[in-house]
């Protein structure tokens, strides 16, 4: 979830909490069970977003983190 910048932690919290709510609500609808999210608060201003996109590619691609650590 980006752009969260300028939000209060109250008003953080609750954006994620209801988007979590509407996406699970929506897989539930479909009869999608076997998936597995993760939400993350980001910001351009700091670097959550690397951060959390970082946690992106590690979960996408968990076999090959030691290739890439090394390229690093």
């Amino acid at each position: 979830i980006h752009k969260v910048d300028g939000l209060s932690d109250d008003q953080k919290i609750d954006y994620q909490s209801d988007i979590t709510q509407h996406v699970n609500d929506n897989l539930a609808d479909e009869q999608i069970s076997d998936v597995r999210l993760s939400f993350y608060l980001s910001s351009i201003y700091d670097h959550s977003i690397y951060e959390h996109f970082s946690k992106v590619v590690q979960k996408l691609i968990p076999d090959q983190m030691p290739t890439l650590e090394n390229l690093l």
